[in-house]
């Protein structure tokens, strides 16, 4: 074992000891250990690629049986897809959860092309025109963006959106590994610019 390997350290696994491994990690800047659940530290970094996994499942009842043999507690798990664009919507501790799918490899053929079609689409886009920010919006809030993955957000935004409204009164996480990771990072700045909510972590894994 290398010595930058993490100990194992599984959210939850210890009944008799809850909070192991959620120690604050001086590393990890804004770190507390009286920070809220989702605060920066070992064990909630875990949790986040632990989610990151689900969102690879394509049925809800594979989602609750590997979420119960990693002892992670959703509730009302729901699959978004969308011509190849995918996100599992959840609640886990009272906070709305959403992670985004990334590049499937595997067996499903059909998929992995897709996204793979999707990873390929380097062009460039402005962002008014990737995730519909308003033209007139000021310079700092401009740039440019993959555009696959923009398309690869725009088909499942609206769902997306409308699970967090419905959750409008619990924070939320927004999640995902590869592809997803960038889909995470674009949906939280678009959700910002229409609605001003920030969420309270964006992870991005890999």
């Amino acid at each position: 074992m290398g010595d930058n390997v993490e100990p194992d350290v599984i959210f939850g696994q210890d009944p008799n000891n809850p909070d192991a491994g959620t120690e604050p990690e001086p590393s990890f800047p804004g770190s507390t250990p009286e920070g809220p659940r989702f605060g920066l530290n070992k064990a909630e970094l875990l949790l986040a690629v632990d989610l990151c996994t689900l969102a690879y499942d394509t049925t809800v009842d594979a989602v609750m049986a590997r979420a119960q043999s990693l002892g992670i507690p959703i509730e009302n798990p729901r699959i978004i897809s969308m011509n190849g664009s995918e996100a599992l919507v959840c609640i886990l501790y009272n906070t709305a959860v959403v992670a985004f799918r990334g590049t499937e490899v595997g067996t499903d053929l059909y998929a992995m092309a897709s996204d793979v079609g999707t990873d390929l689409e380097a062009r460039s886009v402005n962002l008014n025109i990737g995730i519909g920010l308003p033209e007139e919006a000021d310079a700092e809030m401009q740039g440019i963006c993959h555009l696959g993955f923009t398309k690869y957000v725009g088909q499942i935004y609206g769902e997306v959106e409308d699970f967090l409204l419905q959750n409008k009164d619990r924070a939320y996480i927004l999640c995902g590994h590869s592809l997803g990771a960038a889909a995470a990072v674009l949906f939280a700045y678009g959700h910002f610019v229409a609605t001003g909510r920030t969420p309270q972590r964006v992870y991005a894994v890999g």
